[in-house]
């Protein structure tokens, strides 16, 4: 991913300089980036996930489309094995506030596993 390669630069940099590298390593997520998280979010660890799925939540979606796809794709994480992914994913449904009745029947399923 370039966001974190360009991340992981500016560590170097700010460690060759002598200054001490900023504890809150932030990147900027717009709709490219946001794609390639998506896609990633099915293809990584468990905790792999919930560190996307934080970035995801803190994300601001730029239309109603874009929310909508975004719990499309985060949906089929309500069905994880691993408590930690299925509050990360409630957390960005709630964060996008689209297509609340499929998320509530998402977690009644989830719920009556």
């Amino acid at each position: 991913m370039t966001a974190l390669s360009d991340i992981h630069a500016s560590v170097v940099a700010q460690i060759a300089e002598g200054t001490a590298p900023d504890s809150r390593a932030t990147f900027i997520i717009n709709t490219p980036v946001l794609n390639k998280l998506l896609i990633a979010l099915n293809e990584c660890s468990e905790w792999g996930r919930v560190a996307l799925l934080a970035c995801l939540a803190r994300y601001k979606a730029v239309d109603d489309k874009e929310s909508e796809h975004i719990c499309e794709r985060v949906m089929p994480q309500f069905q994880h094995a691993n408590g930690a992914v299925v509050l990360s994913a409630v957390r960005v449904s709630d964060t996008a506030k689209s297509l609340p009745a499929l998320i509530i029947e998402a977690l009644i399923s989830v719920r009556s596993l």
